[in-house]
């Protein structure tokens, strides 16, 4: 049985009633009593569900949040976190800054 992605309508997405309302393939939009909506891609993976928050509505479109969706469906199935969509290419990379190597750059500035 296939799943169905697709659900919601832009329309849509300004008027559902507070809830959690799926769009398929694991995103969904949350809609709170006190009216604000956000994206979030939820998934399993060893009896496990997570969620992981895509950002507000309004300044993430239904569009971009399927696109991002389907960007973190394919990491899943490659057995990798999906967040991983969201963060910067250079802190997957593990080439992050440390305070002692930004304290010596500044040091040697001064």
């Amino acid at each position: 049985m296939s799943v169905k992605i697709n659900r919601l309508s832009a329309r849509q997405v300004g008027t559902l009633p507070p809830g959690f309302h799926a769009d398929g393939g694991g995103l969904y939009l949350r809609v709170r009593s006190s009216g604000s909506r956000a994206w979030v891609f939820r998934c399993s993976r060893r009896s496990r569900t997570r969620e992981v928050g895509l950002g507000a509505s309004h300044s993430r479109s239904l569009a971009d949040a399927r696109k991002v969706a389907a960007a973190m469906r394919i990491l899943l199935a490659d057995g990798a976190d999906p967040a991983d969509v969201l963060r910067p290419t250079d802190e997957r990379a593990g080439s992050k800054e440390t305070f002692a190597s930004c304290a010596e750059a500044l040091i040697v500035l001064f």
